[in-house]
C-alpha cells in the first residue's frame, strides 16, 4: 500500500468515523426526543387515569346522595300524602255533617213554620177561650157573691 493509498484510507476512515459520529449524534438526539415523548404521554396517561379515578369518586358519591335524597324524597311525599288523604277524610267527614246540619235547620225551619202557622191558628180559638174563662170567671164570682149573701 502507498502513501496515498494510506492517505486515502485514513481519509476514508475519517470520513466514516465523521459519518458515525454524526449518525451517533442523530440517534442520541433522536432517542433524547423519544424518550421525552414517552415521559410525556407516560405523564398524560396517568393524568388521565387519576381523572378518571376523580370522575369515578364523584359519580359514586353523587349516586350515594341521590339514593339518599331519593330516599327523603319517598318519605316526605308518603308523608305528604298520608297528610293529604287524612286532611280530605277529615273535610268530607266535616262537609258531611255540615250537610246533615243544614238538612236538620232546613227540616227545623219548615216545623217552626208549621208551629207558627198553626198557633196563627190557635189565636182566635185562644181569645174565645180567654173570653169564656172571664165569662166563666165572672159567672163563679157571681155565685160566689151570692152564696156569700145568703
Amino acid at each position: 500500500m502507498t502513501d496515498d493509498d494510506a492517505q486515502t484510507l485514513s481519509q476514508r476512515v475519517d470520513a466514516i468515523h465523521s459519518d458515525h459520529i454524526e449518525l451517533k449524534a442523530r440517534v442520541v438526539g433522536i432517542d433524547e426526543r423519544l424518550s421525552g415523548y414517552i415521559e410525556s404521554r407516560s405523564k398524560q396517561i396517568e393524568e388521565e387515569e387519576e381523572r378518571r379515578d376523580e370522575e369515578r369518586a364523584d359519580r359514586k358519591a353523587m349516586w350515594f346522595w341521590a339514593k339518599i335524597a331519593g330516599g327523603v324524597a319517598s318519605v316526605v311525599l308518603t308523608v305528604i300524602v298520608g297528610s293529604l288523604a287524612t286532611s280530605t277524610v277529615a273535610i268530607i267527614r266535616g262537609l258531611t255533617k255540615i250537610d246533615q246540619h243544614d238538612r236538620e235547620i232546613a227540616k227545623n225551619s219548615a216545623n217552626v213554620e208549621v208551629m207558627r202557622q198553626v198557633l196563627g191558628d190557635m189565636r182566635p180559638d185562644v181569645a174565645t177561650i180567654k173570653a169564656e174563662v172571664r165569662s166563666t170567671g165572672e159567672r163563679v164570682r157571681r155565685i160566689e157573691a151570692q152564696q156569700d149573701r145568703q
